[in-house]
């Protein structure tokens, strides 16, 4: 998802990640209170299509995966900056991502990200601000 102003996420990758009846759910906080979005993986997508003015650098500090047979989960810690080579990011967030092995490839079914609370800190779970995982 991550791309320069003037730009747009990269929904091709998208597409080719997630199962046509994935759901995404995000929690966020909007004037202190929190809110919990649902879409499909098709509304979910068509919301990275668009050009963006700012640009969005998303950074996994920490990550854990567990697998069993065909069904796989993935936990991670992500820093967001506007600017990439910022210090401190914009925003913290955990994201839970379930997948689904079709064939040979690994398709996304779920996907719950939660952003951080102000007072309350994503613990970095090991990981180290500004360094990305690769």
């Amino acid at each position: 998802m991550s791309h320069d102003a003037g730009a747009a996420a990269d929904t091709t990758t998208l597409r080719r990640l997630f199962h046509d009846d994935a759901v995404i759910f995000g929690g966020v906080y909007k004037d202190g209170a929190p809110v919990l979005r649902r879409s499909s993986a098709a509304e979910f997508i068509a919301s990275q299509e668009a050009v963006s003015g700012k640009a969005f650098h998303e950074c996994e500090i920490a990550r854990h995966m567990q697998t069993y047979d065909r069904f796989a989960t993935v936990t991670s810690v992500v820093e967001s900056r506007r600017d990439k080579t910022s210090a401190k990011p914009d925003f913290t967030g955990i994201n839970s991502v379930q997948l689904y092995r079709l064939g040979d490839d690994w398709k996304i079914v779920s996907l719950y990200y939660h952003v951080e609370k102000d007072g309350l800190p994503i613990p970095p779970d090991g990981g180290v601000s500004g360094t990305c995982l690769p």
